[in-house]
């Protein structure tokens, strides 16, 4: 069920999309590309925070992991190269993160 900050998201998407598609520029793709997944990321994270059973953790781990391979990989000739790594990285890290955490803390609490 879409709500106000969905709908917000996929606008924003939506908008970052069409602005790529019209503007000739050799950097903006690179920015507009982590906003367009900023936008779709939002909800996820919103979705994970609230119920981090939802979501499983090996896929955000991997996500996470490849796109640290990207980054240290990249050959750094510009901050821009880099940038949709560094944004992958952190983001699916952080639902990673989120989604381990509620792991451990119910390892715990079955532990006692």
């Amino acid at each position: 069920k879409m709500n106000t900050v969905d709908m917000v998201c996929l606008s924003g998407a939506i908008a970052t999309a069409i602005l790529w598609w019209v503007t000739d520029s050799p950097f903006l793709p690179h920015v507009l590309i982590v906003l367009i997944d900023f936008f779709a990321w939002i909800p996820t994270f919103r979705h994970v925070a609230k119920n981090p059973a939802s979501e499983e953790a090996f896929s955000w781990t991997i996500w996470t992991g490849g796109a640290s391979v990207a980054l240290l990989s990249s050959n750094h000739s510009s901050f821009f190269d880099s940038l949709y790594p560094l944004y992958v990285t952190c983001s699916d890290g952080l639902i990673a993160l989120l989604k381990l955490r509620h792991i451990w803390k119910q390892k715990r609490i079955g532990g006692l």
